[in-house]
């Protein structure tokens, strides 16, 4: 894989500390990906930021993803359609991405999220998905979705895709980028390139 791709590395998973020294060994961004209270929230699934948390439970949340995640240095939403639309919960969160100078990249799991938005108002620098790549696990899908994911940054002048670790996305991303080779630098980027240049 082409050092611009950025490993978003859940925390909690198992080798969580050994996927992110990995990424960051072979050149590519870490940035964790911090699981969120969705709309349906089964007890026990995993540990994660609910919307009824206090600023210090959620403190000690970030600490310990943080020390799971080596080399992180933005951080995105795992889930989250519940958590990401509460406004009183991300007031309470984003102070503590901004004290740790950590970018939010939104994930957009639910289309009112104001993950984003809010950060941008906290002066935290922000960015948000354009395009899942493989909710359709199949790798004529999945290129699909990659020809719109080139269609929106040719338009936008950026575009940031999100897609899981399957084999089917890793194999139909490898073939969409042999197809362009000689422009592989200029079309993966770290999500910082995008946030800061």
């Amino acid at each position: 894989m082409p050092a611009g791709i950025t490993f978003a590395v859940i925390p909690t998973a198992p080798f969580a500390t050994k996927l992110a020294r990995m990424a960051h060994q072979h050149g590519h961004q870490v940035i964790i990906h911090m699981p969120m209270e969705p709309l349906q929230h089964q007890n026990g699934s995993l540990d994660l930021l609910t919307d009824d948390m206090t600023a210090a439970e959620m403190q000690q949340q970030l600490s310990a993803a943080l020390v799971a995640t080596p080399y992180a240095t933005g951080l995105n939403n795992h889930m989250g359609s519940r958590f990401t639309v509460s406004n009183a919960a991300l007031a309470r969160f984003l102070p503590l991405l901004r004290e740790q100078e950590l970018f939010v990249l939104d994930s957009r799991t639910n289309p009112s999220s104001q993950f984003g938005l809010m950060a941008a108002t906290q002066a935290i620098p922000s960015l948000s998905r354009d395009v899942f790549l493989d909710n359709v696990r199949k790798p004529e899908a999945i290129t699909q979705q990659l020809e719109k994911l080139l269609a929106v940054a040719r338009k936008k002048g950026k575009a940031v895709g999100i897609g899981h670790p399957y084999a089917e996305t890793a194999a139909a991303l490898q073939q969409f980028l042999k197809q362009h080779n000689e422009n592989i630098e200029e079309l993966v980027v770290p999500l910082s390139q995008i946030l800061f240049n």
